[in-house]
């Protein structure tokens, strides 16, 4: 897996966790001299208080004068930051005081931290020893701080919302979701149909998916890569059992549209009412919008030709909570999901996304924000859903990113001042 295809005569490294089996109390016990190795010796682990802890254990048998150690904590905004009340007290939290127990228990080590969501990082007490806990020194990013800047092709929170070109327009606005899900709702509750912003949200996917369709005849769209999928998310509740019903109801939804593309889509003069339907979607919502304008005669020959669209949700009591991007998953998606759309997920060929959910934490927003990505070759065709609520606040935190990137930019121009002397600001 990864580097270990360059070569497999040769040992590059020591690894001591595999895909299968983490870091644990047996393999602490192990005689492992690192030391003494020519090659590194490598750890890849989950944030667990166990497992972190068998880490210290092993480390503790070693002799960390002749170690260099590099710590890389990937989300190092999640688990990592010490949520403790230092004034009243507490100690730190486990997996922060585990961290801290690796960061101060070697003498030759660099801690770098990686997240897309750094606000958390930069509260971190400077000051905090952690006070009746060995005086460990917390994880405030002290030596040094470098924001990535994001590529041209990158569509992030500042192409969805502070964007004031009139020729890219992606959000559109959810104002009728509470009479189908109240927005404080219980786990028993009973979806019984959709919002017509979702219904025209389908429509929508279902139209740009031909469009994407033609462009990949044409070769502007790879068939191989991600580019082969089409996919819409819907984001609207935590709760599992809901998710589920909104699955088998957006599931009907496209049983009706396919039925009456089945029946009426080769006839070009139909009065079908939902034909009718998409075809308003596709000159209010897709020709105005699109790089390219295309006859709705070409978009409903396609329809009729479209591989049919699968809808699956993801979460913790669903069998089909597995997403399956393999050569033979199907090529049109609509994922419903919450927790598991939230954090660390990438939804390849994601068109479209329905997000009708009230965070207000500047990290949880910006981590459900699945919809920010590379959109080569359709960026034209990208629709975001979203509450007045919700567009309000990542309005807000985008600015607020944009504001730090500008700090940390300043104080590497300083030239001499470091995170600790700088003071930076969110």
């Amino acid at each position: 897996v990864g580097v270990g295809k360059i070569d497999n005569t040769r040992s590059f490294a020591s690894v001591l966790t595999t895909e299968n089996t983490d870091f644990n109390k047996i393999k602490q016990r192990m005689i492992v001299n690192v030391a003494g190795n020519s090659e590194p010796t490598i750890m890849i682990v989950k944030k667990n208080k166990h497992v972190l802890q068998a880490v210290n254990s092993f480390i503790a048998n070693q002799d960390v004068s002749k170690i260099p150690v590099l710590l890389i904590d990937d989300e190092a905004d999640n688990a990592s930051v010490n949520t403790a009340d230092v004034e009243k007290g507490e100690d730190p939290k486990a997996i922060n005081n585990e961290i801290r127990t690796i960061v101060n228990g070697c003498e030759r080590i660099s801690y770098l931290a990686y997240t897309a969501t750094p606000m958390a990082n930069f509260f971190i007490d400077q000051e905090n020893f952690g006070k009746g806990n060995g005086e460990m020194e917390d994880l405030f990013p002290s030596d040094f701080l470098i924001g990535l800047e994001a590529p041209i092709n990158y569509c992030g929170g500042e192409w969805f919302f502070v964007n004031d070109s009139k020729s890219e327009e992606p959000l559109e606005i959810i104002d009728d979701i509470e009479n189908h899900l109240p927005s404080k709702h219980k786990s028993d509750f009973e979806v019984r149909s959709l919002p017509e912003s979702l219904i025209d949200a389908i429509g929508y996917f279902i139209v740009v998916s031909t469009i994407k369709d033609i462009r990949r005849e044409r070769g502007e769209l790879d068939n191989k890569s991600e580019q082969r999928f089409d996919v819409c998310m819907v984001n609207v509740t935590v709760n599992s059992k809901i998710q589920n019903d909104f699955r088998d109801t957006i599931q009907y939804e496209l049983d009706r549209i396919y039925e009456a593309i089945r029946a009426n889509g080769a006839l070009q003069n139909s009065n079908d009412i939902t034909l009718k339907k998409l075809e308003k979607i596709f000159d209010e919502s897709v020709n105005e919008d699109t790089s390219e304008p295309l006859a709705w005669e070409i978009i409903l020959s396609k329809l009729t030709k479209m591989k049919e669209i699968v809808v699956v949700s993801t979460n913790s009591i669903t069998t089909d909570g597995n997403l399956d991007w393999s050569e033979d998953a199907p090529q049109k998606q609509i994922v419903v999901g919450g927790f598991m759309l939230s954090r660390g997920l990438t939804l390849p060929g994601l068109t479209v996304s329905y997000y009708a959910r009230n965070s207000v934490a500047f990290d949880t927003m910006m981590q459900m924000g699945r919809w920010f990505g590379y959109r080569d070759g359709y960026k034209d065709l990208i629709k975001l859903w979203a509450t007045p609520k919700a567009i309000n606040n990542f309005s807000i935190v985008t600015r607020a990113l944009l504001e730090l990137n500008e700090s940390i930019t300043l104080m590497m121009r300083s030239g001499n001042l470091g995170p600790k002397d700088f003071g930076i600001k969110v």
